[in-house]
């Protein structure tokens, strides 16, 4: 029993960085709005390394701190 528990934990912790960068990428969405199709604008850096984005047509934001937005800031 006590071999499982760090191996439950390794598993744990795998699975929920797994379940952020899905829920980042599909908030992303490329780049574009999810709600009115419109191009997400980068606003400002945080200081732990995220990009948040706007939407100027509807007001929809969101952060990003995985590999959703590398290939657009480049």
């Amino acid at each position: 029993m006590i071999d499982f528990i760090p191996i439950l934990l390794l598993l744990l912790i795998l699975t929920g960085c797994l379940i952020g960068i899905y829920v980042e990428k599909r908030d992303y969405n490329n780049g574009i709005c999810p709600k009115c199709g419109t191009k997400l604008t980068h606003f400002d850096n945080d200081s732990q390394g995220g990009r948040g984005y706007t939407c100027r047509k509807c007001g929809y934001t969101t952060w990003v701190s995985w590999f959703a937005d590398k290939n657009k800031n480049k």
